[in-house]
């Protein structure tokens, strides 16, 4: 299920495993998208955007919190546009990594 691999990808990622946070944000984005859970996929894309981020991959993460920020003003949950457009800002790339680990505790 889409939300298993989300909370399997915070996992991993608190214990610094950016490849295999990777791999499990991918599988929630691609289940949730399946599902057409939009709630779901637009957290699973945030996550992703910071994972491929803290690899280095700042063109990939624009469009990861491009993705989540769209799904976020479709669905009308201001709060995670505000949040997600902070991930994304310029400022926030050399903490992205340790507040996005906190972010994520709230799907």
């Amino acid at each position: 299920p889409p939300l298993r691999a989300l909370h399997a990808g915070h996992g991993v990622l608190r214990r610094g495993d950016l490849v295999q946070a990777e791999r499990c944000y991918d599988q929630s984005r691609r289940l949730a998208a399946i599902n057409d859970d939009r709630y779901l996929l637009a957290f699973a894309w945030r996550a992703h955007g910071e994972v491929l981020r803290a690899q280095g991959q700042q063109a990939d993460a624009d469009h990861a919190f491009t993705q989540a920020i769209e799904l976020f003003r479709t669905l009308q949950i201001d709060e995670e546009v505000r949040r997600t457009e902070a991930l994304a800002a310029p400022a926030s790339v050399s903490v992205s990594y340790s507040v996005g680990i906190a972010s994520l505790a709230q799907p």
